[in-house]
Formats: structure tokens, C-alpha cells, sequence
């Protein structure tokens, strides 16, 4: 569209030398549109690092609003704007057209006032803030629309207490969850009871014991408000706990009663408390801790010769808290802190999951060579990578789907005549994906060498999702006949886990999968 533009332009520079010279026309350009859907906030009453500001709600198009309590400081540095996440002098900063004399503040009471957008990138940077008047403290809503370039201000309330901050998630650190506070694991809030929030976490005792403590909000570790043992037992600050209820203390760096205690469990019982259920009752301040039996029932095979299942991590967590897929440079650090932390321990396996939809780089064949296509390296260098660690890779894929690359490519499916458009199904998974019909030629083969092609790379654990929509949409018969295909492919060298199936008849080959 720009080009045209660009094009019309020209041709309307030149009329005037053909036509002669009419003054009275107007020539307009139009911009394109762009919709803005984030806005975060920086300053005295936000935050001053970039990389992790505090984020504005969109009320409505291109416009977004925040109430907070301002209070009038000396610097006044209370506010302005960055239209994205990262380093200072890799954002856009939406800051006042002008400041007062001799400062970098422009004081403001409630009214509207123009704003303008500036960075390092483009050699026009303004480190100037939005401040109030000495003496207005208050509650005031900031309202800003980006595309008009307008701040509003207006005050709701001389309140000068920012309001208990609605809990909606919290988090877990430590051993079981992860360190750092910027970027913790979130626990699921219960839907049927209000302020219970569960986890289930992998409890392996250490000298330094320090399993988990929680944090109800992200950031610097000054910043957020801990959940911890109310006393503690062991090495000045772990209690040891065992199933039961007990009580907690939140305190922070910001109240200036901060503790850095964890629970811990006692020596010898995480292998009889593999997986640990964790229950947050905020209202009465308490921790119900339970464990979970380890199943001991699994068919024969060089992964479950001992009568248990593969002991591995799924990097899926952080997918499932930002809904958006993994980066390779996370999936790398998991795999070295999986090495570090529990290799010795017997987990030996990391596979990815879920938010597979952008794996859109496939072979000649149509099968898809990566987790995303904005991953640098494919399966195959990171089974590599696994097996130089003495580890083994798991890939999360459903060998009944054909992305829209391979069906828009239409590739040939291996060993057949026919191409991937003629195996296609009449109901598809989602707009990226596609389910292959198992009644039209060629989707034997197309399921069993997607099998194939993962064993031959090298993948130990296949992790097939969503069994349950095929069957819903394409019925039992075709999804059974499916089934035992990936059985028959995958043999005793690759172990099948099976996500969402449906388990209505006792003689469904599952058993053969089991």
C-alpha cells in the first residue's frame, strides 16, 4: 500500500508540468493506521526500570487509563510513558512537549495537556516527566490517548493510601519453582473458592533445603510482598514441613520487616513425596501441604521397565503464564538448569509444550523441523545438544495434524502418490493447523513416518495433545484406527504420552499405548 502511495504522489508532483499549475488542488497523504495495545508507565510512582514498568489497562482503542496515588516529592519526577518493554535506549517514551524553567518536570493539575513521543533511536530523547503542584497530593486517574498524543489528568480523591492491590495470582519461589522474583512461576487459582491457589511442584530434599516461599506480585526483589514460614527449624531459615497446615507471615523490604525463610521437607522424603499439591488460603494466612502418590502402573518397555513412567521436566509453565510460545533462549536455560539441578537426580528428559501453532518451518516432506519458526536451531540440534548432556529430548506434536505451510505447499507425503491437500480433513483444529483424515490414502503413511521422523532424530518422548477433539470430530472408529498406528509406529523406542483422551471403552487400543 505505501508503494502506491508513494506512486500517486509522484504522479501528482508531475501534473503540474503536463496540466499546468493548479493551485486550488490539495494533495493528501494518508499515514497508516497504527493501533497501539500496550502503554506502561515510569517514575516516582510506577517504576524507573524499563525492562519492567508498570502497565496501563486499554479502556479503548489507541487509549488507556491507571489511577494512582501521587505525592508531591522535591524531584517531582512522578511520571511519563513507554510505549514498549526493554532497555532504556530501545523504547519510545511519550513524555511532556515542554518542561517548566530549568527543569525536566512540567507541573500539571487536572486538565489535558499534549505529549510527545521520542526515543534514542530516532536522536531526539527527553528525560522529562509529568509532576504536580506541592500540596495536591491525592488519588488522581491518568488518562492517555497515543494516538492523539493527549494526557489527561483528573482527581478522583484527596486519598493519599494506594488500596490493597487485588490479589489475582501469586507466586512460588525457590528450589521447587525458580529464583527469580522478575519473572516467577504463578500457582492456579482454584475456580470454585475464592483465595485458594494450588501447585504441583517437584520437592527434592538439599542441604540448603530451601523448597519455596511465595511473592504476590512481580519484580525487583524489594519490591514485592513475600509469603513466608512464620518460624523456622533449620539452618536460621527453613521450616521443615511435612502434610499439614501452617501458618504464614508477609512481610517485605518495602516494610522493613523482610525475611528470607523457605519450606523445606525432611531428609529422606522426596522420593515418597515426588509430586506435593500446595494450597493458598490468603484469608487465614495458611499453607496445606499434601503429597500425591507416585502411579506405578505402565506397560513394559525400556522406559517403564521398573514400573514407573520417564522422570522429565516440561518447559510449559512459563507458556501457559504469558500465552505466548517459549524463546530458545529460555528452553536453553531450562535444559541447563534441568542438567544442573536434577540430572543427578534421575531426570534426564525436557520437552517442550503447548503454543505450537507458529511452528510453521517444515521439511520436504511437510513435518515441521522446529518448535517456532523464530527459533534459530530445530529438533535436531537440540536432541544433540540433550544427548552431549547425557539427556534425552521430548517433543510436544500431534502426528495427526498438517500445518497450513505444509498444506499451502502442498508437499508430497512420503512413500505415497498423493500430497498433503488430498489426506486433508473436512474440520480443522484451528486456523494453523489441520487434522489429517485417516480414511483418505496416504494418512497412514503421513502419521507413521511423522512418527518415524521424530525417532530418527533421536526424540525419546512424543506428547500428542488434544486426542479428544479428533475424536469429537471425526469419531471413534477413525480415532482409534489413528491410535494404534502411533502405537504401531513408535514401537518400544519412543514412549507415547497421550494428552485428552477420551477413555469410554475398555477395549480401546489405548491399552496397547498405555
Amino acid at each position: 500500500m505505501k508503494k502506491i502511495i508513494n506512486k500517486l504522489i509522484f504522479i501528482f508532483a508531475l501534473l503540474p508540468l503536463l496540466a499546468g499549475c493548479e493551485k486550488d488542488k490539495e494533495i493528501v497523504v494518508v499515514e497508516p493506521v497504527e493501533n497501539y495495545t500496550q502503554l506502561y508507565g515510569l517514575g516516582t510512582i510506577f517504576s524507573w526500570d524499563s525492562n519492567v514498568p508498570t502497565e496501563l489497562k486499554l479502556i479503548e482503542q489507541n487509549t488507556f487509563a491507571i489511577d494512582k496515588v501521587i505525592k508531591y516529592s522535591e524531584e517531582n519526577k512522578q511520571f511519563k510513558f513507554i510505549l514498549e518493554k526493554g532497555d532504556w535506549d530501545k523504547v519510545r517514551y511519550l513524555v511532556p512537549t515542554a518542561t517548566d524553567d530549568g527543569t525536566a518536570v512540567k507541573v500539571i493539575t487536572p486538565g489535558e495537556y499534549d505529549m510527545l513521543m521520542c526515543s534514542e533511536m530516532t536522536g531526539d530523547l527527553r528525560d522529562h516527566f509529568w509532576g504536580i503542584p506541592e500540596g495536591s497530593d491525592g488519588t488522581y486517574r491518568i488518562t492517555v490517548n497515543v494516538k492523539k498524543l493527549k494526557l489527561t489528568l483528573e482527581k478522583i480523591s484527596d486519598e493519599t493510601e494506594e488500596p490493597e492491590p487485588e490479589i489475582k495470582t501469586i507466586y512460588g519461589l525457590g528450589s521447587a519453582f525458580g529464583w527469580d522474583s522478575g519473572n516467577p512461576t504463578g500457582l492456579t487459582p482454584d475456580p470454585d473458592e475464592e483465595g485458594i491457589y494450588t501447585a504441583e511442584v517437584n520437592l527434592i530434599y538439599s542441604d540448603e533445603n530451601k523448597q519455596f516461599k511465595f511473592c504476590l506480585e512481580k519484580g525487583d526483589w524489594d519490591k514485592v510482598n513475600y509469603l513466608v514460614p512464620e518460624s523456622v527449624d533449620h539452618n536460621g531459615n527453613v521450616k521443615i514441613v511435612t502434610p499439614g497446615e501452617y501458618p504464614m507471615f508477609k512481610c517485605s523490604e518495602m516494610e522493613g520487616n523482610l525475611r528470607d525463610h523457605f519450606w523445606g521437607i525432611p531428609e529422606g522424603t522426596d522420593g515418597n513425596t515426588i509430586m506435593n499439591h500446595l494450597k493458598l488460603l490468603l484469608g487465614f494466612a495458611a499453607l496445606f501441604l499434601s503429597s500425591c502418590p507416585q502411579s506405578s502402573i505402565a506397560r513394559d518397555s525400556p522406559f517403564t521397565r521398573h514400573g514407573t513412567g520417564p522422570r522429565y521436566w516440561i518447559a510449559y509453565e512459563e507458556c501457559f503464564v504469558t500465552n505466548v510460545p517459549l524463546s530458545e533462549e529460555r528452553w536453553k536455560a531450562n535444559i541447563d538448569w534441568m542438567e544442573k539441578t536434577f540430572k543427578p537426580y534421575g531426570y534426564d528428559m525436557i520437552c517442550n509444550d503447548g503454543w505450537i501453532e507458529a511452528a510453521q518451518t517444515v521439511n520436504e516432506n511437510g513435518y515441521i523441523t522446529k518448535y517456532n519458526s523464530d527459533w534459530k536451531n530445530g529438533f535436531s540440534y537440540w536432541t544433540k545438544y540433550l544427548q552431549e548432556r547425557g539427556m534425552k529430548m521430548g517433543v510436544y506434536y500431534n502426528p495427526m495434524w498438517l500445518t497450513r505451510a505444509a498444506y499451502e505447499q502442498n508437499l508430497p507425503v512420503k512413500g505415497t502418490s498423493y500430497h498433503t491437500r488430498d489426506i486433508v480433513g473436512y474440520k480443522s483444529f484451528n486456523d494453523p493447523l489441520y487434522w489429517v483424515d485417516v480414511d483418505k490414502p496416504g494418512a497412514k503413511e503421513w502419521i507413521q513416518n511423522y512418527v518415524r521422523y521424530f525417532k530418527e532424530m533421536g526424540v525419546a518422548y512424543l506428547r500428542i495433545d488434544f486426542l479428544e477433539n479428533y475424536e469429537t470430530n471425526y469419531g471413534t472408529r477413525r480415532y482409534e484406527q489413528a491410535l494404534a498406528w502411533i502405537a504401531e509406529a513408535a514401537g518400544d523406542d519412543l514412549f507415547l504420552s497421550l494428552v485428552m483422551p477420551h477413555c469410554r471403552a475398555a477395549e480401546r487400543p489405548l491399552a496397547a499405548i498405555r
